[in-house]
């Protein structure tokens, strides 16, 4: 099973706000690097929880092995688009009828097939995250990433 981020969560503008208050920072030349490490901070967390913080959209590829499938994104806030791949490498999108998802209450998505297929390997593109923007998401888990992200930028010459 393989996981790919297709668009990454933004954190410029509030996210980028909150960390250049926190370090006192009123200059824009850093703010790609600041980006950056906000970034990397959402994938800290991801890491250890296996969850993403603000919504990112993903592919994700499981061996077609038939009955159902458990994605590991988490979590999970719509399916987008399901494709099986054919060992040639050509895709073919399946129409909603052709397959069933589920998304429990803790965000965990099942993909079951409706129809057998050959096709090795089965592509979701999906929607997951804890929150949609910075907002939505949880003060204390702001807070962790912007204190997170400012500990990197204070090491960054160490």
């Amino acid at each position: 099973m393989t996981q790919t981020v297709i668009l990454r969560a933004d954190f410029s503008g509030a996210p980028l706000q909150d960390l250049k208050n926190w370090l006192a920072i009123s200059r824009s030349s850093e703010d790609d690097m600041l980006i950056d490490l906000l970034g990397a901070s959402a994938e800290l967390l991801h890491a250890f929880t296996g969850q993403f913080p603000l919504e990112v959209t993903l592919e994700e590829r499981v061996a077609n092995t038939g009955g159902e499938h458990h994605l590991r994104s988490r979590p999970v806030q719509a399916v987008l688009a399901v494709h099986l791949l054919e060992k040639d490498g050509t895709a073919r999108a399946l129409e909603s009828e052709a397959f069933s998802t589920a998304i429990d209450e803790h965000g965990t998505a099942t993909l079951a097939l409706l129809e057998p297929s050959d096709a090795p390997t089965v592509s979701v593109q999906l929607v997951a995250g804890l929150a949609p923007d910075w907002e939505a998401l949880a003060r204390s888990l702001r807070r962790g990433l912007i204190q997170l992200a400012a500990g990197f930028y204070q090491d960054r010459d160490v």
